[in-house]
């Protein structure tokens, strides 16, 4: 993963990216605790298997219990863009995670290039 910044626009400060989320979740991707998402590009590359991808309010989250703030459901083979307005707020920390189980529930994790991303946020 990555953190870069936008200096030109606030709304989009940061941007993470990663090659592919996994139910092990990307910690604090901000790297600055709390956090807003504004914009998220994501992708299921897997042409077998539909992934969820997870965002939680959390600096630390347990997939698998700690309830997750957002979901989308990617179908296969598919880029999704999901604008955010006015953005998904976490107070604590963004931490996000992707696998095959719905919800709180963790399900068989995505291969590690299966659901790359970038978001972006402040």
């Amino acid at each position: 993963m990555a953190l870069k910044t936008n200096e030109q626009n606030s709304g989009f400060s940061a941007m993470a990216t990663q090659t592919g989320a996994t139910n092990t979740a990307d910690r604090d991707i901000f790297a600055s605790g709390a956090g807003t998402i504004r914009c998220m590009l994501l992708e299921n590359t897997d042409a077998s298997d539909v992934h969820y991808f997870k965002v939680y309010d959390s600096k630390e989250p347990t997939v698998g219990t700690t309830d997750p703030v957002f979901v989308i459901k990617l179908g296969l083979s598919t880029n999704t863009i999901v604008n955010c307005k006015p953005g998904i707020v976490c107070s604590t920390g963004v931490s996000v995670s992707a696998g095959q189980g719905a919800g709180t529930t963790a399900g068989t994790t995505a291969e590690s290039s299966d659901v790359p991303y970038t978001i972006f946020g402040a």
